[in-house]
Parts: C-alpha cells; sequence; structure tokens
C-alpha cells in the first residue's frame, strides 16, 4: 500500500505557462542587485517549495538569495509537498520539521 495517492496529470495549459521559466529566471538575473537592497532578514527559517514539474535546483537561485539577505532557506522536495514520508528528502527528518514548526509558533505567539 503506498503512502501517496495518485493525482491527475496537469492540464496542456498549465504545462504550456512552465514555458515561462526561462524569461522569469533572466528577469531574476538583471534584477538581483536592486533586489540586494531588500531588507534583511532575521535568521528564521522559509521553506522555499519548487514549482509544477519541478525539483529542488529550480528554486536554487531563490535559496541562495533568501540565504544572502539573512533566512535560513531550506528546499522543500515534491515528495514533501505530496505528503509522501516515505519518498521525502532524506535531508528533512521529522525532527528538522518538529523544529521548524515551533521555531514558527514561537514567534507567532
Amino acid at each position: 500500500m503506498s503512502v501517496c495517492k495518485s493525482a491527475p496529470a496537469p492540464s496542456k495549459a498549465l504545462l504550456l505557462l512552465e514555458s515561462r521559466a526561462l524569461p522569469e529566471f533572466s528577469a531574476f538575473c538583471l534584477m538581483r542587485p536592486w533586489l540586494s537592497l531588500a531588507p534583511r532578514g532575521d535568521g528564521h527559517p522559509v521553506l522555499v517549495l519548487p514549482g509544477l514539474l519541478a525539483d529542488d535546483a529550480s528554486t536554487r537561485p531563490l535559496r541562495d538569495f533568501l540565504k544572502s539577505q539573512g533566512y535560513r532557506a531550506m528546499a522543500g522536495s515534491k515528495a514533501v509537498i505530496a505528503g509522501c514520508a516515505r519518498t521525502s528528502n532524506p535531508t528533512w527528518s521529522h525532527a528538522s520539521m518538529s523544529s521548524t514548526s515551533a521555531m514558527a509558533d514561537a514567534r507567532s505567539a
């Protein structure tokens, strides 16, 4: 019995929207000097989730930027998004998720 439930395939319209990734990445690179002027973070964790048909490598530029701004950016694999515990990213342990949740709760209190 699988932990993961099958999901329907994305529509063709959604797949076509993925073609905008390269122009968006180019715009991100061009805007990087101005983005560096954004306020600094306070070190709290940020979970960066990949988009449709993407992997953690596609979120690397955003995670690098967030880290340069003082945040603890972490990659969230597709398995974590889908809730598939057996196939989740090995860097994500129950303890790290619990500590991240506890930190978020403490900040909101």
